[in-house]
């Protein structure tokens, strides 16, 4: 089961602090939604239709809670356009009621605008929805949630990078981060580990699977090589994994490429001697990697909470 989770309202609330990401939207083995603006003129949280120009969907909504959590993870995971959302409109609201209006005029009473992650949120898991199918058309009849949410976030876009700001706004730090998450969903990046192309794959591991999972005594998969043909292509690789049950990080699993030239970089991190220990999500996105064979390596270098614990992964990655 993929459990969805919108990142909440509440940036703008009064005393929200700095961190507004808590309660289901900040658990660790859910893929947890925040909200850009849509295209769609609007004021950041309405229709406008008298604003001549699109808004750019590069921009972090205003109302969509921050974090990280309080214990320190990655939270939003991803983003989505939320703001100015054309939604159904329920037949009991009654047809003069300010609700309808809230977030902009609709002239077709069946439907409204809305804003919020509850509409930036059902966008993401129809993009989940599409990439589970996509996954079972390889023959992979039982995707974990995991991989759903590695390949997700394999093709998340760094917004700001996206609009080619240069990190002018200093808001929007590089991915992954609290405002943004590990960046906007888009499902045609994502689908790319899952394509023929060369440089492209993915594995699902745990019980009664092709590849077992991670255990105290065997603490360590390799991928067989990844062939750069390019000097200019970037390898984007994402592992994700269902945690045991804890407010903490229980089993500490990390992401590490190696390219031909033996220079190694490590999932969220931004040197290569550094480890993330805190999130059950990595992603590395190595640019100019250089031609050659890498290699991809899921290891416990944090080691397990818990003696003779299994722990299944997924792990996906792709030349752009």
């Amino acid at each position: 089961m993929i459990v969805l989770v919108a990142a909440g309202n509440h940036a703008e609330a009064a005393n929200a602090g700095k961190q507004q990401i808590g309660a289901s939207s900040a658990a660790k083995n859910c893929i947890t939604v925040g909200a850009t603006v849509s295209a769609r003129p609007n004021n950041g949280k309405k229709f406008a239709p008298w604003i001549a120009k699109p808004m750019d969907p590069s921009e972090v909504a205003v109302f969509s809670s921050r974090g990280p959590t309080k214990e320190g993870r990655i939270k939003p995971d991803v983003m989505a356009p939320g703001a100015a959302i054309l939604s159904t409109a329920s037949r009991a609201l009654d047809s003069r009621s300010d609700r309808r209006v809230e977030y902009g005029i609709c002239l077709d009473d069946d439907w409204m605008f809305m804003s919020g992650t509850s509409m930036s949120t059902p966008l993401v898991a129809g993009c989940v929805a599409s990439l589970r199918q996509a996954v079972r058309s390889k023959g992979v009849q039982a995707p974990s949630a995991a991989l759903i949410k590695a390949l997700l976030i394999n093709g998340t876009i760094d917004i700001e990078e996206s609009a080619d700001k240069g990190r002018s706004i200093s808001s929007t730090p590089a991915a992954p981060n609290g405002l943004q998450g590990f960046g906007r969903v888009q499902i045609s990046q994502s689908m790319a580990a899952l394509s023929a192309n060369p440089g492209c794959g993915f594995v699902d591991t745990g019980d009664n699977k092709v590849v077992p999972p991670l255990t105290p005594q065997d603490r360590w998969w390799k991928s067989g090589p990844i062939e750069i043909l390019d000097s200019d292509s970037s390898l984007v690789a994402t592992l994700a994994y269902s945690d045991r049950e804890g407010q903490l990080l229980q089993n500490d699993l990390s992401l590490i490429i190696r390219n031909a030239y033996g220079e190694e970089r490590h999932g969220n991190c931004s040197t290569g001697s550094q480890f993330d220990g805190q999130n059950n999500v990595e992603k590395i996105v190595w640019m100019g990697i250089g031609p050659g064979s890498a290699y991809l390596r899921i290891e416990a270098v944090g080691g397990f909470t818990r003696f003779n614990d299994p722990q299944g992964f997924a792990a996906v990655w792709a030349v752009m």
